[in-house]
């Protein structure tokens, strides 16, 4: 018998199964004979999901494609592996030799997920440790014992290079290996390129930049075993040597974008009023968004933060310190915008897979992500298309708004301390890589110093809206 073969285009699965179907969804209740109905594909695949596996993050696909029908495993940890080709009974008893059956996928799928979460628990157990713990309690040694490196080969770690990560990752020892992020190695540079005094001879040096070279290609290594072990998704500061440069004399040709095209007022009401929100990725996004632009705040400040850090009656953001890698300080921010407020509020109120409650108490939930809240791509979407409508350079960045944010408590008189507060950053770093060179503002400061001397400044409640 021949079976039928349609393009993709034209596939709608209710039209082949009409019970047991999760309505716009592809997911149903997988059976030999629904199987069997199930057409060809031309001109793509069909992925379908089987309603029967009910274990969070695993799923048995059904792959339509213009030749067969394929069962895959997908894992969270493991991602898509194939299991094997179905074709209907010949009779009553026998498969096609070199096919497999439903009921022999289904007690694959469980020997597997039984095997993913064994190892998913032990990796999870070591991906908790701090890089303290990690390195004290031996694992890295053991690590290196058995997982390749880069050059697809096993490696020995000698103790005295365990000595030297030591030292030179001693700003982000008491750090938890599965929190990996791009800010770790922005402190270790400003570690590493502070001055150091030596008490034994009273001398202060600071770290050559070939040392600091050595110290970072120590310290990635260990983090491309953690990503070859399992502990972390990517090692996100691979690669990333040639960045230790002198760059003492390029510091002050620096450039330093803001979002100047339009007002974060008007920014915020367009993305609140027109950017599509019809999905989770989408709603968070919006949500990132809007808040990096109100605030100056880092997209993993939004993205991995707690329902309660958002004060609807004080009108206030709160970035904790347990998210914050540079400072560690919790800081609350001032946000006097009402559209934002009543997005927030709509938000609360979808329920549904938009929002639900967490026991970590995660404001953007994402049961499909390793760590459970909401991923930095939720804004793939969202960005692109405002830098196209607002005429933004492609070279401007969403972290730009950070800048954009410091340069404008700067306009208002904020001093660099208070600038420094509420970026979460240290004021130097904000003094030298965040503010643009104005002339007018330092004319104006001159002009105040020559003609009414220096008063001390009023506080102010932080106010960038009406």
């Amino acid at each position: 018998m021949v079976e039928k073969i349609i393009k993709k285009s034209h596939f709608e699965l209710s039209n082949y199964v009409t019970k047991t179907y999760i309505a716009g969804s592809r997911k149903f209740m997988f059976k030999e004979d629904r199987i069997d109905k199930l057409p060809l594909i031309e001109g793509g695949v069909i992925d379908l999901q089987d309603a029967h596996v009910a274990d969070r993050g695993y799923s048995l696909i059904l792959r339509l494609t213009k030749t067969q029908k394929t069962f895959y495993f997908r894992s969270p940890n493991s991602g898509m592996q194939k299991l094997g080709t179905w074709k209907k009974r010949t009779n009553s008893r026998y498969y096609p030799k070199g096919t497999i059956s439903l009921p022999k996928v289904r007690e694959m799928v469980s020997e597997l997920i039984d095997l993913d979460r064994a190892k998913s628990l032990d990796s999870s157990g070591i991906a908790r440790m701090t890089i303290r713990e990690y390195l004290e309690s031996g694992q890295y040694e053991k690590d290196r014992e058995k997982v390749k490196l880069k050059s697809n080969k096993v490696k020995k770690v000698h103790h005295r290079t365990i000595k030297a990560i030591a030292h030179g990752a001693r700003s982000i020892l008491d750090q938890k290996i599965k929190d990996l992020n791009a800010e770790w190695l922005d402190t270790l540079r400003n570690d590493w390129r502070t001055n150091y005094h030596h008490k034994g001879n009273g001398t202060t040096t600071v770290k050559s930049l070939d040392t600091q070279r050595r110290y970072y290609t120590m310290i990635n290594a260990m983090f491309n075993v953690w990503e070859k072990a399992g502990y972390i998704r990517k090692n996100v500061i691979g690669d990333l040597i040639t960045s230790f440069v002198d760059d003492s004399k390029k510091s002050e040709k620096r450039l330093i974008n803001v979002i100047d095209e339009i007002s974060v007022k008007d920014a915020v009401d367009y993305v609140i009023e027109h950017f599509e929100q019809s999905t989770p990725k989408l709603m968070h996004g919006k949500i990132v968004l809007t808040t990096m632009m109100l605030t100056g705040c880092r997209n993993c400040e939004v993205y991995r933060n707690f329902e309660s850090s958002w004060n609807f009656t004080k009108k206030t953001f709160t970035v904790p310190g347990q998210i914050i890698l540079k400072t560690n300080d919790t800081r609350e921010i001032p946000i006097e915008h009402e559209g934002y407020w009543k997005m927030m509020n709509d938000y609360l109120s979808m329920g549904g897979q938009f929002f639900y409650k967490t026991k970590e108490g995660f404001m953007l939930p994402n049961a499909n992500s390793a760590d459970g809240h909401a991923t930095p791509n939720c804004t793939n979407d969202h960005w692109p298309k405002f830098k196209s409508i607002f005429g933004i350079p492609q070279k401007k960045r969403l972290y730009d708004f950070r800048h954009t944010f410091a340069n404008n408590l700067r306009k208002l008189g904020h001093d660099v301390a208070t600038v420094a507060y509420y970026l979460g950053d240290d004021p130097s770093t904000v003094a030298k890589y965040y503010f643009r060179k104005d002339s007018e503002l330092a004319r104006d400061a001159i002009r105040n110093i020559h003609n009414r001397g220096i008063k001390e400044p009023q506080k102010r409640r932080l106010t960038l809206l009406n």
